[in-house]
């Protein structure tokens, strides 16, 4: 939607009476468009605030400008941050709150999973490879029944050792570095 704004109102050589009536359009546009995801000017003492951030989503990264950085969306549904000096960061990650699933947030890679377990010590491969060794990680006995014991060891960046003392399905949650 395209609202009517006219440049270069009014002119020097113009009686002002004549222009008012794009004058007044001008205003009447800047406040229109304005107003969207803003708190209107007229509203409150908070006006010209934002209600919403809405970015266009771009096919590639926005070049760095000199002591500006840049938070912006591409299309593959990501946020990132790009500094002054030309750094990116991705914020996020297209995550969907399946039964596997992982999200990054800036340095943290978060990856959970629902897992068949046998009565056994196993191996479980995590989805994506962190960094360097996991901060932590979390098994949550999600079976039918009861009496099962859970433990994990030898945590490693690609995969950790589980313990089930009965075979059973559990939910594991393990946060590291990207």
């Amino acid at each position: 939607m395209s609202l009517p704004y006219f440049t270069g109102m009014p002119q020097a050589s113009e009686d002002p009476s004549v222009s008012q009536p794009k004058i007044k359009d001008n205003f009447d546009t800047i406040n229109t468009a304005l107003a969207r995801n803003h708190i209107g000017l007229t509203e409150s003492s908070n006006e010209g605030l934002h209600t919403v951030v809405q970015m266009e989503e771009q096919g590639s990264d926005p070049s760095a400008l000199a002591s500006f950085g840049a938070l912006y969306t591409k299309t593959d549904k990501n946020l990132y941050y790009r500094d002054s000096s030309g750094n990116i960061l991705q914020l996020t990650n297209d995550a969907t709150a399946a039964t596997t699933g992982s999200v990054t947030l800036g340095p943290i890679l978060m990856q959970w999973a629902v897992y068949s377990a046998p009565s056994a010590i196993t191996t479980v491969t995590f989805p994506t490879a962190f960094s360097g060794t996991p901060y932590n990680i979390q098994c949550t006995y999600t079976g039918a029944g009861g009496g099962v014991a859970l433990r994990t060891n030898n945590l490693t960046s690609t995969n950790f050792q589980l313990i089930c003392t009965a075979p059973t399905q559990i939910a594991w949650f393990a946060i590291g570095p990207v």
